[in-house]
């Protein structure tokens, strides 16, 4: 089976949240930092968007393509959110290309 890694930040990081949506708590794969990238804690949501010298802290974890698409519909892709490819560092060094759900253009 396919596994897909997601950077995640907001409320897919917290296990409520992977429970209701999941079933289940979502093993950590890494602790990870997205660099050039800015955590904004809007009234609404929290969200990423790129800037430069700025850097936000989360994880990595393996999503199946089923919830992957849960997720997709959890964070209102692509009305509020959308899922793009970021390179995030990994606390061994490693760096990997995964998916992080984003808004570039926060109304």
């Amino acid at each position: 089976m396919m596994l897909h890694k997601v950077f995640v930040y907001g409320s897919l990081i917290k296990r409520q949240t992977q429970q209701e949506l999941f079933g289940v708590n979502l093993p950590v794969y890494s602790k990870a930092v997205i660099k050039d990238w800015v955590l904004i804690k809007d009234k609404d949501y929290p969200y990423i968007m790129p800037s430069d010298g700025k850097s936000v802290q989360g994880s990595v974890v393996h999503l199946t393509p089923e919830q992957l698409e849960k997720a997709d519909q959890w964070e209102d892709v692509p009305n509020v959110y959308q899922r793009e490819k970021v390179t995030v560092r990994t606390t061994d060094g490693s760096f990997f290309n995964v998916w992080a759900y984003t808004r570039r253009n926060p109304s």
